[in-house]
């Protein structure tokens, strides 16, 4: 700070402060806090405050108003947030977006040698006697519900011959080792 202070800059009220904390510890004097609060006490703070009109704003808006008890203040926020929450629907209040539906999808394997057809797949836990297939003149059907998405599936003959379906994609990687195909089931069907 340089001594060649304005006094017109509405921080005169600063000078004695400032010159009383450039004194050595040693020898400065009780008076600083007397000082302070005589100026902060008599109004000539506020000439200090950079920003005018939006800064006294701020300044009343930091100031409190009124008092609350500790209880009426969590009051009052655990209604403020009962408010937003039943008036904005913030997400997790809604209730949760109905599944998809399921769409029924045909599976059609040509095989008349066959005596049984069954349909493995991920959607029936590849689980050889969920989903037995339907024979008439050597074409073997079912109609099963798949919800949307990606599936492997497997047909197994006679109980050991695994075949992939030859109306659809490979499965990259055959499941179990063994032939499959994938269905994309949208959900228009």
């Amino acid at each position: 700070m340089t001594g060649d202070r304005q006094a017109h800059d509405g921080t005169d009220w600063l000078d004695p402060v400032v010159r009383v904390l450039q004194e050595p510890v040693d020898r400065a004097p009780g008076g600083v806090d007397a000082i302070v609060r005589a100026a902060i006490g008599s109004g000539r703070a506020a000439v200090v405050t950079p920003g005018g009109r939006w800064h006294r704003l701020w300044d009343w808006l930091l100031r409190p108003h009124l008092s609350l008890s500790p209880l009426s203040a969590a009051g009052c926020v655990a209604a403020v947030a009962l408010a937003v929450v039943l008036v904005l629907r913030i997400p997790g209040a809604a209730p949760p977006a109905p599944e998809p539906r399921p769409v029924r999808h045909q599976f059609v394997l040509f095989a008349p040698e066959a005596r049984t057809v069954s349909l493995l797949g991920d959607f029936n836990g590849w689980d050889p006697q969920a989903t037995p297939l339907v024979e008439r003149d050597g074409v073997w059907t079912a109609l099963v519900s798949l919800q949307p998405g990606r599936h492997v599936y497997s047909f197994v003959i006679d109980g050991d011959q695994w075949v992939a379906d030859t109306d659809a994609p490979r499965a990259p990687g055959d499941e179990f080792g063994r032939p499959s195909s994938v269905v994309l089931v949208t959900k228009g069907g």
